[in-house]
């Protein structure tokens, strides 16, 4: 089970104290129960070892009667709770010949799915579109594509964001039972509320970009800096949520192995993602700005307009 709060001191007395209450209520050996306690977000985990379904299902029983709210909760452990306890998990009994001093546990496989399809939508897809359409045009004044058709920045950044939306909604699917088994709730932290806001944000893109303007029509400029600035605020708002997740997930690693870094290191892995398409984004920023004060002669409103009339698709 997992309780979010706040706990001024989380000693190794105030785990004791904790054992010694869900032992007491439980009905089993205070050497059954394992308390562990994440000071990042206080994320308390409680975990009671069972040799069977049925003795599980008792536990869970007996406790859900103590944790029903996070009133309920803080009275209970003596810390406030700030959330209501998810206890669903506890029904996760590994069947062995006997008891075992701590149990074990696996990260649900649609959890892991979904930070791996979320990382690649936007660590990789969302900001690698953004990046070639900000800086994978062609020079104002270069000749148009040959055979014509759309241009290749265009293509290139269709594809990946309308990938990104793919796999985001797939992950968001897979998520939503796993979440409710193991927390027992669904906005509980920042980074499910963060999600849910920017899922909504991501589906308003492509119906931006389906009901885009004609590219002599009045609305276009002020149509193309919205997109184009909702785009932006996405990449980085979802770099963001992905570190968070990162910690998440992380805890869920930990419940098995106190000393598992993953997610230590999925933030490090996030984190250098997001600072290389910054670097990647100055970089190309300071080649536009060298291109534009070129020696064509144009002023930067010329360039600007020949640039719209060129690579607007």
């Amino acid at each position: 089970m997992y309780i979010e709060g706040t706990v001024e001191d989380y000693d190794t007395a105030f785990r004791n104290d904790v054992k010694a209450s869900v032992a007491s209520t439980a009905g089993v050996n205070a050497s059954a129960v394992s308390v562990m306690l994440t000071p990042a977000s206080v994320l308390l985990t409680i975990t009671v070892s069972t040799d069977s379904s049925a003795a599980g299902t008792s536990v869970l029983a007996s406790l859900e009667s103590v944790l029903a709210t996070a009133a309920a909760a803080s009275t209970f452990l003596g810390a406030n709770v700030t959330s209501k306890p998810a206890t669903a998990v506890s029904a996760r009994v590994v069947r062995r010949a006997g008891p075992v001093s701590l149990p074990e546990y696996e990260v649900p496989a649609l959890l892991v799915t979904h930070s791996l399809l979320m990382g690649i939508a936007w660590l990789v897809l969302a900001p690698l579109g953004v990046v070639v359409s900000r800086f994978g045009k062609p020079a104002p004044g270069a000749p148009p594509k040959a055979g014509g058709g759309p241009a290749t920045w265009y293509i290139v950044h269709r594809a990946t964001q309308m990938l990104a939306v793919l796999f985001s909604i797939v992950g968001i699917v897979l998520s939503i039972p796993e979440t409710d088994t193991t927390y027992g709730q669904h906005l509980f932290n920042a980074h499910t509320g963060m999600g849910v806001a920017l899922s909504a944000v991501m589906l308003v893109q492509p119906l931006l970009a389906f009901a885009r303007p004609a590219k002599d029509a009045a609305s276009r400029p002020a149509w193309s800096a919205f997109h184009k600035l909702l785009g932006y605020a996405l990449c980085v708002a979802a770099v963001v949520n992905c570190i968070l997740g990162a910690t998440d997930i992380g805890m869920l690693y930990q419940i098995g192995n106190r000393s598992d870094s993953t997610g230590d290191t999925l933030k490090v892995l996030f984190i250098v993602l997001g600072g290389a398409w910054l670097g990647i984004w100055c970089v190309g920023e300071a080649v536009r700005l060298t291109r534009s004060g070129d020696a064509t002669g144009k002023s930067s409103s010329t360039i600007a307009k020949s640039d719209l009339q060129i690579n607007q698709c």
